[in-house]
């Protein structure tokens, strides 16, 4: 999935494994198991983890970390939502 929003959306991404993420927006996950996930946004810009389809759910915490993250097991993950 890719969707560019701008020339300054390039230093602002999310990419999990081959999904690059780039508008500040819910974004439908279609992945299982263990992924690593890479935070390359800039400007504080976060991301949060639910459990429903398009950002529905009980969400994880805004994380704003830049690089990548720990393994983590992304069954239960339905959506990211990158957040500014």
């Amino acid at each position: 999935m890719r969707a560019t929003f701008g020339p300054e959306a390039f230093t602002r991404r999310l990419e999990l494994e081959g999904n690059i993420f780039w508008s500040f927006a819910p974004h439908n996950l279609y992945v299982t198991g263990t992924r690593v996930l890479v935070n390359n946004q800039t400007h504080n810009a976060g991301f949060k983890l639910c459990p429903g389809r398009n950002g529905t759910g009980q969400c994880g915490p805004v994380s704003r970390v830049v690089g990548a993250y720990q393994p983590h097991d992304f069954s239960g993950v339905k959506s990211i939502v990158l957040v500014k």
